[in-house]
């Protein structure tokens, strides 16, 4: 009997040991007791980022967080990136990051309730940023499908060509290009809390001229000027011809100066013509030039958005 509760023992005794083994392995797999987990390293991250951006170290701060935020996102740690970029005067990054904050947070503070009052300083914080920028906002018609839009010498994806883009108050360069054609550049001024709007029309293709309505016009006055000339010049020779028949070799009478006379006023008349149509064949050039410049290739409007109304400017 004491044979056999020994032999049970051991039996009892080998299966556990492979068991207990298993067991083992499987917790180092998943996570030893001495690694910290992922939580915890994010929460150490954040404290320090925390001091660096009590002690005005914004760079350093901005690290941090993000790296904290790297290792568990928080919308705590994210709102503090839009505050270093803010900080950093890195105004259109922070309004990306504090948009991010509002959408995250307001997510997590359906489950967690710590979570409302970061939604709310994000909220009200990009207000207070939005105002220290200003947007442009570019409607583009007809473009061909390879065009491509830069703000600001960013490319802007063509499915934001018609929303508001963000940009520093100041000087923002606009421009539209697109293979065989010319390009259309624009600078406009934005002041802080406006908002440019510009309409781009189609693009002219390279080689072709784009004559506008004023260049048009003064070519159909040089082509009238021309006309003109010939006309009188030709009525004034006829009218020579026709005294010198009739006077011959001999000094003309009395009678025939009023004849004279006209044929002189159709000579001055051509003269005056010609010179109306130089005038205005340099004009129509001068016009033409003006408006093939790539900086015209396309019809452009610009309107201000302001608290206090619109403002319209354009050119055309």
């Amino acid at each position: 009997m004491a044979r056999t509760l020994s032999s049970i023992l051991c039996a009892a005794l080998a299966l556990a040991l492979p068991l207990t083994a298993f067991a083992q392995s499987r917790h180092r797999e998943f996570r030893p007791a001495s690694q910290p987990r992922p939580e915890q390293n994010a929460q150490q991250a954040y404290e320090r980022g925390l001091h660096l951006y009590d002690q005005d170290h914004f760079e350093e701060a901005l690290a941090v967080f993000q790296a904290s935020n790297a290792a568990f996102p928080s919308p705590n740690s994210r709102l503090y990136i839009a505050r270093c970029l803010r900080e950093l005067h890195r105004l259109i990054e922070a309004i990306h990051e504090y948009e991010g904050t509002l959408r995250v947070a307001q997510e997590r503070a359906q489950i967690e309730a710590r979570y409302a009052p970061t939604r709310l300083a994000a909220a009200d914080e990009v207000v207070a940023v939005r105002a220290r920028i200003g947007g442009v906002r570019i409607e583009v018609r007809d473009a061909p499908g390879e065009s491509t839009l830069q703000i600001a010498g960013a490319p802007i994806d063509r499915t934001r060509w018609n929303d508001r883009i963000d940009v520093l108050p100041g000087p923002v360069g606009v421009s539209l290009a697109a293979t065989g054609f010319t390009t259309a550049q624009r600078d406009v001024n934005v002041s802080a809390g406006a908002e440019r709007r510009i309409r781009l029309g189609r693009l002219t293709p390279r080689g072709l001229t784009a004559v506008g309505g004023a260049g048009i016009a003064s070519f159909v006055l040089t082509g009238v000027g021309v006309a003109g000339t010939i006309g009188f010049l030709a009525a004034a020779t006829a009218r020579f011809n026709d005294i010198s028949q009739r006077c011959g070799m001999m000094p003309c009478p009395a009678n025939e100066r009023g004849a004279i006379d006209e044929g002189r006023t159709f000579e001055t008349l051509g003269y005056v013509s010609l010179g109306i149509a130089a005038a205005t064949a340099v004009l129509g050039t001068v016009l033409i030039v003006a408006e093939t410049r790539p900086r015209s290739a396309t019809r452009q409007l610009e309107i201000e958005v302001l608290a206090g109304g619109l403002g319209a400017r354009g050119t055309f």
